[in-house]
C-alpha cells in the first residue's frame, strides 16, 4: 500500500483507489478491530511498503494483578457468572457501532443483543420482546434519542426497564436532560471497556429474572 491508501485503511468499505476494479474493500473488520483496541486502551497500527507488504501492529496494555495477601478472602466469581441468561435491546442506527458492541458482548456470551437501527421500531420491538436492558443512542435516523426515552419510559409496557444511553454527545446539557428523562446511566462515547461493562455487569446482575 502506498502513503494515499495509508491515509484511509482504517476508513469504513474504501476501495483504496481501486473503485474500478473487482477488488474488494477494507469493509468495517479494519475499523471495529481499531475500536476494540482503543476500548482495552491500546492501539492498532499499520506499516506498508509499496509492493512489498503490511504490518499491522496491535499493542494493548499490561495487565498487572496485585499479589494476594495472607489470610485474604477468595476473588469473586468471573463476571461471566455474576448472572445467567439475560437479554439487551440497543437502538443505534450506525452499523460500525453496532458491530463494536457486538464485539464487546462477545465477553459476555449469557448476554442476548438484539438491535434496532431505527427508533420507532426500537419502541415496538421493545414493547413485544421486553428486554432486561435497552442501550440507546441520542441521534437517531428518525426520532430524537431523547424523545424516544420519555416514549419508553411513559409507556406502561416497558417504563420499568432500565436504560442506559451510549451516545457521542457529551454536551452537559444533554447528559442532565437523559438523566433527568430517566436513563440510569449516560456513557460517552468512545466508550472505556472497562467501565462500560462495569456498568452492564451491575446492572444486568441486579435484575430478577427467571434464570436468575
Amino acid at each position: 500500500l502506498d502513503d494515499a491508501q495509508m491515509a484511509e485503511l482504517f476508513q469504513p468499505f474504501n476501495r483504496l483507489g481501486r473503485e474500478l476494479t473487482t477488488t474488494e474493500g477494507t469493509g468495517i473488520g479494519l475499523v471495529i478491530s481499531r475500536r476494540l483496541a482503543e476500548l482495552m486502551g491500546g492501539t492498532l497500527d499499520a506499516e506498508s511498503v509499496a509492493g512489498v507488504g503490511a504490518t499491522f501492529v496491535l499493542r494493548l496494555p499490561l495487565a498487572r494483578l496485585p499479589a494476594p495477601k495472607p489470610g485474604a478472602s477468595p476473588p469473586p466469581a468471573d463476571d461471566i457468572d455474576r448472572y445467567r441468561h439475560r437479554t439487551v435491546h440497543y437502538v443505534e442506527d450506525n452499523e460500525t457501532n453496532v458491530e463494536v458492541m457486538r464485539g464487546i458482548l462477545a465477553q459476555r456470551p449469557q448476554v442476548t443483543l438484539a438491535v434496532s437501527t431505527l427508533g420507532l421500531d426500537g419502541l415496538t420491538a421493545i414493547r413485544s420482546q421486553r428486554p432486561d436492558l435497552i442501550l440507546l443512542d441520542m441521534h437517531l435516523p428518525d426520532v430524537d434519542g431523547l424523545e424516544l426515552l420519555r416514549q419508553l419510559q411513559r409507556d406502561p409496557a416497558c417504563a420499568d426497564i432500565p436504560i442506559v444511553v451510549v451516545s457521542a454527545d457529551a454536551t452537559p446539557t444533554r447528559i442532565a436532560e437523559a438523566l433527568a428523562a430517566g436513563a440510569r446511566h449516560y456513557l460517552t462515547k468512545p466508550l472505556s471497556l472497562t467501565s462500560f461493562l462495569g456498568v452492564l455487569d451491575d446492572m444486568l446482575e441486579s435484575i430478577d429474572t427467571k434464570f436468575g
